[in-house]
């Protein structure tokens, strides 16, 4: 397991809902090419000048993949209650290989995903992050499932029951890089994101922490508030 380390990141104290992300260390090769590539500063959430046309939706996020997807705190739990949860949950899990990563077309998005790697691995471990926090995830309201349109049948099943639609068996791993795009802008955006990277990506990557991010409401930035090693 290792030791558990914690790096605490000044910030607010209460936000609308909180997260957990894979994201890597702030200052890493690959964290430096995310703020590059987003604008955005992966520790304080301050945004730069948008580097290109491309990246306003995921922006407000920042660069990340999802391991338990933003959700209000359910009634009676606090930021230390989740933080601690999550803090416990980090002690339990082991370090993932998730390999080389490459940009891929994910729907309408263009994404940085696993170029092969062990899929079931961080499979596995969204799916512990996912069950084992929900018991504080408040639930869903009408108008938080009416902003879900076009699910399929299991996707809508998962949205009522872990209120996301894209866990279990419904899960990929990926760090999202653009807005929608249209068929004509994917090999314009995925070159210039390769021509950003430079070698960056020829080093596998290794998850061996997760991080709580919170969302202090629209248009702010997520920003970091801690991170647990694994």
């Amino acid at each position: 397991m290792g030791h558990l380390t914690v790096e605490r990141v000044p910030n607010q104290s209460s936000y609308e809902r909180y997260a957990v992300y894979y994201a890597p260390r702030p200052h890493s090769a690959l964290g430096r090419l995310g703020e590059r590539w987003l604008g955005l500063c992966a520790q304080t959430g301050t945004r730069h000048s948008a580097p290109n046309r491309f990246v306003a939706g995921p922006r407000r996020y920042g660069f990340h993949a999802t391991l338990k997807a933003p959700m209000r705190l359910a009634p009676g739990v606090t930021e230390g209650d989740f933080l601690g949860s999550v803090r416990s949950l980090a002690g339990l899990l082991q370090p993932v290989t998730l390999g080389i990563l490459e940009p891929r077309r994910l729907g309408g998005f263009l994404a940085l995903m696993q170029a092969n790697g062990n899929h079931g691995e961080v499979s596995s471990l969204a799916w512990s992050c996912v069950r084992s926090l929900d018991h504080l995830r408040a639930r869903l309201t009408p108008e938080d499932l009416a902003r879900r349109p076009g699910l399929t049948g299991i996707e809508k099943d998962n949205l009522l029951q872990w209120g996301y639609p894209y866990v279990a068996d419904q899960f990929r791993f990926h760090m999202t890089l653009t807005s929608a795009l249209g068929d004509d802008e994917f090999d314009e955006a995925r070159v210039a994101f390769l021509e950003s990277a430079g070698s960056v990506l020829d080093e596998p990557v290794i998850l061996d922490a997760i991080s709580v991010y919170g969302d202090p409401g629209a248009p702010d930035t997520f920003g970091l508030i801690e991170r647990f090693a694994l």
